[in-house]
């Protein structure tokens, strides 16, 4: 192949609609998740600094532990990646969520390539128009010329899946609850993108198969899939549901697919094979350390409350309230109370549900697949949450829901959009360009009021909040900030309040947690108790401090 049919190959794909479209996705996605993150969130919190901790033994030790028991216990791949970041712009609170942007940028990515993947088949719009000539909506506007003059038809005559793609991509690109937990250096936001991408490449050998493609290249994307799926072992304690999901896939798969059985098992194998490789170092230390493999789960199940039925029920209503009604109270996780989603959306996730269960009941020639696979995913990543009794509703323990969840938002966005064509449409007094093109008009307003809305909600009414301040900590980030100015000729004793987690913060920000670090800051550590026996002559000429 030569340069110049190459470089036209890249040109075409670059100036495709889709792609234009989805890059402009990521631009808003990549500026939500970076843009102030040295001062946003404001603080640090403590949780956060004893992974900060973690990455300075990483650094100090050079040693990568595949968990860290400390703090209820942790897996360890997020602090290990966390302390490259450490290692290459020091200790700063905003390097420890660097890595959080990074995996939440690329699952913005990838519930595009996964939502065009899932909904393959969508080639036609759902609703039709009442009056003759019956259309689908989008049909209405191809023929009315609504697109003609910006986008070639053709992209819309078989590209709904695309469409489903783009809209859930953008719409967790602008989602607080995505935004949020993509700027704090938690674990968990490394959940949704091993799940996306692990059954993105699982899928798609899935079809690759039945298409009766190169056996390399199919059980290559099996292998992708089964690495990618079980690198999310290593994320957050509550992806260990997501085995099920998997199941229900393959099990859908051999009832559907028995021309292609014996690949299926071989496919199978594969990806059972690729999740082992990854898991393996964690499992190996489960079975030497069993009392790690559960961490708090017995400590926040409902099964240690006076009535577990009772909590379990009133869990199921909170948490499925959380999208609509009210959401989790945690500052840090929300702005306490609001819903996970913002109401235009809420509505769309609403429409998405009605017609996944529509479908089921009534396919009208539709593939079932997708919404079973959706329901199930949503089902799964909330059973977590709901057998849980410790601040429900929880936004960060549902992070597992993100995907179904806005993959469904994308199915009732773009049912509402085509049956609201499909009406205009359906009556001649008003079939009009100019109708249409009001409509389309309005949509392209609404994008920008998303996005809009996503930067007030973040940067203005939640970073802005005083409470978000004193969640995250930010007295004692302050004070450590202010420890860390001063000259290491300096000595400086700090006081540490019995208890108090905020030694983590200082440790992490002045960069002391080792005796070789304090005595090369010149910064030591010292109980109450500690200091008191310490004489007046012995504090002479000496810093001292307590952390607030």
């Amino acid at each position: 192949m030569s340069l110049a049919t190459v470089h036209n190959k890249i040109a075409q794909t670059l100036t495709r609609p889709n792609v234009i479209l989805l890059s402009l996705i990521i631009g808003v996605a990549v500026f939500l998740r970076f843009f102030m993150l040295a001062g946003t969130p404001p603080g640090l919190y403590p949780d956060e600094a004893v992974n900060g901790i973690n990455t300075l033994q990483v650094l100090e030790e050079h040693a990568i532990k595949v968990f860290y028991p400390e703090n209820f216990g942790r897996e360890g791949l997020f602090m290990n990646i966390q302390a490259i970041f450490v290692w290459l712009f020091g200790t700063e609170a905003w390097t420890l969520r660097f890595a959080s942007g990074l995996f939440g940028v690329g699952t913005v990515l990838g519930i595009y390539f996964l939502g065009k993947e899932l909904f393959r088949n969508e080639l036609s719009a759902p609703f039709t128009a009442r009056s003759d000539p019956p259309s689908s909506g989008l049909q209405a506007m191809e023929r009315a010329g609504v697109f003609s003059r910006y986008i070639p038809n053709d992209f819309f005559r078989h590209s709904r899946p695309i469409w489903l793609g783009l809209l859930a991509s953008f719409f967790l690109a602008t989602s607080f609850w995505h935004i949020n937990f993509s700027r704090i250096g938690f674990r968990a936001i490394m959940s949704p993108f091993w799940s996306i991408w692990g059954f993105y490449f699982i899928l798609l050998a899935f079809r690759r198969l039945r298409e009766q493609a190169p056996l390399a290249r199919t059980l290559g994307y099996s292998l992708l899939g089964g690495l990618f799926f079980g690198m999310g072992f290593n994320s957050y304690i509550s992806y260990r549901v997501m085995p099920a999901l998997l199941l229900v896939a393959f099990i859908y798969q051999i009832l559907k697919r028995k021309e292609v059985m014996g690949g299926l098992w071989l496919h199978f194998g594969v990806i059972a094979a690729g999740c082992v490789l990854v898991i393996l170092p964690l499992a190996a230390y489960f079975i030497q350390n069993p009392q790690d493999f559960l961490g708090r789960t017995s400590q926040v199940s409902i099964l240690s409350s006076a009535n577990p039925a009772r909590e379990f029920a009133l869990n199921i209503i909170k948490t499925a309230g959380m999208f609509n009604v009210a959401g989790d109270f945690n500052q840090r996780h929300n702005i306490a109370g609001e819903p996970e989603l913002y109401w235009p959306i809420g509505i769309f996730l609403l429409v998405g549900l009605w017609q996944g269960l529509l479908r089921i009941v009534k396919p009208g020639g539709k593939d079932r697949f997708p919404v079973i696979f959706l329901f199930g995913w949503l089902l799964l990543a909330l059973l977590p949450v709901v057998a849980s009794n410790e601040g429900i509703p929880h936004a960060l323990r549902a992070i597992l829901a993100i995907r179904p969840v806005f993959l469904f938002t994308a199915l009732g966005a773009m049912a509402s959009y085509e049956f609201l064509v499909a009406e205009i449409s359906a009556h001649p007094a008003i079939r009009t360009v100019p109708s249409l093109n009001l409509i389309h008009t309005f949509s392209i307003i609404f994008v920008a009021l998303l996005v809009l809305e996503a930067y007030t909600a973040y940067f203005l009414n939640w970073a802005m909040d005083p409470k978000t301040a004193e969640a995250f900590n930010k007295p004692v980030t302050d004070y450590a900030y202010d420890l860390r100015a001063l000259p290491n000729e300096l000595k400086k004793y700090v006081i540490i309040p019995d208890g108090d987690m905020g030694i983590n913060v200082v440790q992490f920000l002045t960069d002391t947690y080792t005796d070789k670090k304090q005595k090369e800051h010149n910064l030591y550590y010292y109980t109450p108790d500690q200091i008191k026996k310490l004489t007046k002559q012995e504090l002479e000429g000496i810093y001292v401090s307590q952390i607030p």
